[in-house]
């Protein structure tokens, strides 16, 4: 995958979903530690509530290019926004040029 994203940097690539992981973890670190991608949440972003604990466990990761712009992004972790799932939303919008 990132030999396809290597050569195709002016394409948008998102990976994105919930991949059961904290931001920290192996998994999802193997993605965006060398900077070839980024993940759209922060410290502050958390999709699932357990026991009091908030968790990061939804991303959105996008392809690390000079012509890709993250113009917004957030979860939408307010129970009301999410009745159909136990997890949060997360919205990512892009400008790509």
């Amino acid at each position: 995958m990132l030999n396809a994203v290597a050569e195709n940097p002016q394409n948008l690539v998102i990976l994105g979903g919930d991949l059961n992981d904290v931001t920290n973890s192996l998994p999802v670190q193997t993605f965006i530690e060398d900077g070839v991608f980024k993940d759209v949440g922060d410290e502050n972003t958390w999709t699932y509530e357990f026991s009091g604990f908030k968790l990061q466990l939804d991303h959105l990761i996008y392809a690390n290019f000079k012509n890709i712009e993250l113009v917004e992004g957030q979860a939408y972790n307010r129970r009301e926004d999410f009745e159909l799932s136990d997890h949060a939303s997360l919205l990512g919008v892009f400008r790509v040029y």
